[in-house]
């Protein structure tokens, strides 16, 4: 068994290798051709980086063990930290990295808003404020009444003032599965670049998975230009009501639809795509 501590070149290294193993000693370019014990050593003990790579590809575990401050830092920058990083980054798929959680950076990704309902084929209602339908209850939501209407289980992905790149991650961090619908609510964007790649990723995702992936325009927006042209776009505002509300009925905060429109809306989609 090899066993290699790997850090910076000063004393911590050793503190860190000897609390865990008495024995463990400096390993150095001089020294390296070993195949078996505990050893520590850095990357400023090697004059050429190629034989610290073939000791740490002959060991059989590896720790990483980072100083508080990199002795070579300068302008808060470490050659030391960075092929030291590399290494053990290299190196954790292959073999046992103690202490690699130190390296590794978890995004800081928003919370799926909701999550799949059963392992049978269900319906998925994406969007922002009209999806959302914070002001209506369940029931009265076009997805829910669409979602009832096809006799499936119903997930909602959706939020007020959500964007078309908000709705996208959280479709494709969820779990989809072949012969699921996806009815996606397009409304604003942060950037029409990102949005209009979003919108690809999505799309690219449906067909590998063999999902049925519907576009939906509920909203006023300068943006269905953009969009019109993507397979399954149907564009629904201002189709029912009047000039100047766009809808049947509204909700209590007199912004949105209400139940009324949200019925229409549901009963246009499940027509064109489902009767």
């Amino acid at each position: 068994m090899l066993i290699v501590f790997v850090g910076d070149t000063d004393s911590s290294l050793a503190q860190q290798a000897q609390t865990l193993y008495p024995s463990a000693e400096l390993i150095t370019e001089q020294n390296c051709q070993v195949e078996q014990g505990i050893y520590y050593t850095s990357l400023g003990d090697f004059a050429q980086q190629k034989n610290l790579y073939r000791l740490l590809n002959r060991a059989d575990q590896l720790y990483y063990c980072p100083p508080v401050v990199w002795s070579d830092t300068v302008d808060g920058h470490s050659a030391m930290q960075s092929w030291t990083e590399f290494y053990m980054l290299y190196f954790c798929s292959r073999k046992p990295v103690h202490n690699i959680s130190q390296l590794i950076v978890q995004p800081n990704l928003p919370d799926l808003v909701d999550h799949r309902q059963t392992h049978a084929p269900q319906v998925w209602a994406v969007g922002s404020d009209v999806t959302a339908a914070t002001d209506l209850d369940r029931e009265s939501a076009w997805s829910y009444q669409l979602a009832t209407a096809l006799k499936r289980p119903l997930s909602v992905l959706a939020k007020p003032q959500a964007t078309v790149e908000w709705c996208a991650d959280q479709i494709l961090r969820s779990d989809l599965r072949a012969g699921d619908v996806v009815v996606w609510e397009l409304a604003t964007v942060d950037h029409i670049e990102s949005a209009v790649k979003s919108t690809h990723q999505v799309l690219a995702l449906a067909r590998r998975q063999n999902i049925t992936l519907i576009f939906v325009g509920l909203q006023h927006s300068d943006l269905v230009k953009y969009f019109v042209h993507l397979p399954n776009y149907f564009h629904l505002y201002g189709s029912v009501g009047t000039f100047l509300s766009a809808y049947i009925d509204k909700d209590s905060s007199t912004l949105w639809p209400g139940p009324a429109t949200h019925q229409w809306y549901a009963n246009e989609i499940y027509k064109k795509f489902f009767a």
